[in-house]
């Protein structure tokens, strides 16, 4: 089952690129990830530490937008975390997490965080996995 969870904040969310996926829906009212109460939990899928150790930022290209579609080799360079932010929109980011380990973003069995409203760009440190 796809697993994924959207964040939006007090505006609209941009359309869903992955529009087969499961959405759910958390509200929170001015999320900031560092103030330590809402650090997304990514324990329980047996993560390596060195797969954890970082995770990979991204600007993507206003005009492509957000991954949206499985692509191989996304998470050849060895972290399970990418976090993509689209240029024009620097409030907002896609948190991409190989749950399956496979390597590759695959939309039907990876996880998908959507999160708006963002002030600053992700980090590791924003993540809890043990």
């Amino acid at each position: 089952m796809r697993r994924s969870i959207h964040i939006p904040g007090r505006s609209r969310s941009p359309p869903d690129p992955i529009p087969q996926r499961d959405v759910r829906s958390i509200f929170f009212r001015g999320l900031r990830l560092r103030s330590g109460s809402a650090l997304p939990k990514l324990n329980g899928f047996g993560f390596t530490a060195a797969s954890t150790a970082s995770i990979t930022s991204v600007t993507v290209a206003t005009a492509r937008g957000f991954t949206g579609f499985d692509k191989a080799g996304y998470f050849s360079d060895g972290n399970v975390v990418h976090a993509e932010r689209v240029a024009g929109q620097p409030g907002s980011a896609q948190v991409y997490v190989d749950a399956n380990q496979s390597g590759s973003f695959e939309a039907a069995s990876d996880l998908v965080i959507h999160l708006d409203h963002l002030a600053q760009g992700l980090v590791r440190s924003d993540f809890q996995f043990h």
